[in-house]
This record gives structure tokens, C-alpha cells and sequence, in this order.
């Protein structure tokens, strides 16, 4: 059996950015309108999340009132900062103290860079739904430029962010995709099922989140953001069935007039999709293959690349 692989993200901010209410949406399974309700956070919210068998996203969620930011950076520097794989800064675009912000965010890498020099560094500009859409790109461009110039030496990937739509799973599909170890063979096993049955497309997602794990697609789409309007998808689908939250969830079928969705549990943490529009593919077909591969995806941290 595999070593559990445990890596530690910091999810940082001022009080009041955020960062609680985007992970109850996304971890909790919260609507948007829920978070309203939320108290502040005390000192830090430890958050365990199972990703493909071995690997576990340890979230530290870290209160940003004063008292505690003084606390992480002193008494608790080690202890907060020691071990960090990643560090992600929650920015509120609609601060009034948006440069102090800055100055809070800049002592914290120097004690990141004590600790852990070699983390990853992401900062999600947040709450960008107050904006008019011709406005948001030169807001969110304002704010990462002053980001980037104090985020040095480490290299910072930003994101714009809103808990009202898609953009929240999008950043954080692409935060946990860097982070997963063997991501590369995940996505050649993938490719080569996805080949192998002749799909249109194949996704996998994290169970809890629906955030996207990884996938494989053999034709183009339009739509860049598909998948992350899936996960919106589903989610509200299962709020609006209240039986769901009392049954063991099995899986969706969907016939579209030029292709078919299937949509199952397949590893113990995870979801897949496939989409297809090979006329000789059945539903049943597709059950069976995702059933058959279902054991060699459990532990993807571990398996050899097995040819189909």
C-alpha cells in the first residue's frame, strides 16, 4: 500500500477577503447565498481534502483579523509557515486599504520564503462581480501589477475570482491540478482510456469539490469553461434534490440530439464524464469500461502505465 502524500496550503487573506465562504462553497458544498451567514474564522480551520486515492490537500484556512496575522508572523512563524507546498493569498478588489493589503501580503512571503522558499505562490483577486464586465479586466490588471512587483522572488500566478460564478472553480481547478504529484501519468492513462473507447471527451473530478482532476479530450469545444460550468451544474442540481443527500449518488445519464453524457462515480474520491457521440457507444458500453478501469485509477499515484 502507498504512502499517504499530505501537502499543506496555506489559504491566507485579510478578514473579511473571502477566503471561508469560497471554501464552503467548495468543500462544504454551500451555495453562495449561504456564506452570508458565516462567522469569521478563529485562528486557523484545518481542512482535510482526498484527492485520487493517496493525496490529501491539507487547507489551513487562516483567520485575517490583526491579532492572528501577528500571531502567524511571530510566536507561530515556524509552525505556520515550516512545510508549506503552497500558499494561497486572498485579495478583496473592493478594499479601501488595498496598498496596506499589499504591505500585509509582502511580510508574509518574507516569512514564507524563511520557511518554505520553494512553495508555490497563488493569489486570487476576489470578489470581481462588483465590476461591469468592460470594467474587469482593467481592474483585475491593476491589481495583479502591483501583486507581481512585490512577489518576487517567488513566481506568483494570479486568478480572477467571484464565489457568483465559474471563476472560483476554474482558479482553484488549476491550483490543485499543479499540485497533484504524477500529474503527467494520471493524464497519459487518461488519454489512453479516453482513446481506447473512443470518447469525445473525459473528465475527472474531485468528489467533494468537483474541482477538475484531470481529462482527456479527442475533438475541440468552444465553450473554455465547460467544465467548470458543470461543476456549478451539478452542484445546484443536487441542492434542488433533497433525496440525493439521503441515498448513495449512482450516476447521470444525458441524451443530447449529437451526443451523450455520462456522469459516475469512479475512484473513491472521485467523479468522471464521459462525453460521446460514437453512435456504436451505449450507455451500457460506457458503464462497463469505467467500471473495468475503475480499480487501476484508485491508487493514480502509484500505477504503472498499463496499455489498453
Amino acid at each position: 500500500m502507498n504512502k499517504v502524500v499530505r501537502k499543506k496550503v496555506l489559504l491566507m487573506g485579510r478578514s473579511g477577503s473571502g477566503k471561508t465562504s469560497m471554501r464552503t462553497i467548495l468543500f462544504s458544498n454551500y451555495l453562495p447565498t449561504q456564506t452570508r451567514q458565516l462567522q469569521v474564522t478563529i485562528d486557523v480551520n484545518h481542512s482535510q481534502i482526498s484527492f485520487l486515492g493517496n493525496y490529501t490537500l491539507n487547507l489551513w484556512d487562516c483567520g485575517g483579523q490583526k491579532q492572528f496575522m501577528d500571531m502567524y508572523l511571530g510566536a507561530q512563524k515556524s509552525q505556520t509557515f515550516k512545510k508549506v507546498e503552497a500558499l494561497i493569498y486572498v485579495f478583496d478588489v473592493t478594499s479601501e486599504t488595498f496598498d496596506k493589503d499589499i504591505q500585509e501580503y509582502r511580510a508574509v512571503l518574507e516569512r514564507l520564503y524563511e520557511y518554505s522558499p520553494d512553495a508555490k505562490l497563488f493569489t486570487l483577486i476576489h470578489k470581481m462581480d462588483v465590476f461591469e464586465e468592460d470594467e474587469k479586466d482593467y481592474q483585475y490588471l491593476q491589481k495583479e501589477g502591483k501583486i507581481k512587483l512585490v512577489s518576487k522572488p517567488f513566481r506568483v500566478v494570479s486568478y480572477p475570482t467571484s464565489i457568483y460564478d465559474d471563476t472560483l472553480y476554474s482558479a482553484w481547478s488549476a491550483i490543485t491540478y499543479s499540485l497533484i504529484p504524477m500529474i503527467t501519468e494520471v493524464e497519459d492513462k487518461l488519454n489512453s482510456f479516453c482513446n481506447f473507447i473512443e470518447a469525445d471527451e473525459i473528465v475527472v473530478y474531485e468528489a467533494s469539490s468537483l474541482l477538475v482532476i484531470s481529462y482527456s479530450s479527442r475533438v475541440e469545444f468552444d465553450e473554455s469553461r465547460r467544465f467548470e460550468n458543470i461543476s456549478t451544474s451539478i452542484k445546484s442540481f443536487y441542492h434542488s434534490c433533497t433525496d440525493l443527500k439521503k441515498t448513495q449518488f449512482k450516476n447521470i445519464r444525458v441524451e443530447l440530439p449529437d451526443k451523450k453524457v455520462y456522469f459516475d462515480t469512479f475512484t473513491s474520491s472521485t467523479f468522471i464524464m464521459v462525453i460521446f457521440s460514437n453512435p456504436c457507444l451505449t450507455f451500457t458500453n460506457v458503464a462497463m469500461n469505467v467500471k473495468a478501469i475503475r480499480n487501476k485509477f484508485e491508487d493514480l499515484i502509484g500505477f504503472k502505465g498499463d496499455d489498453y
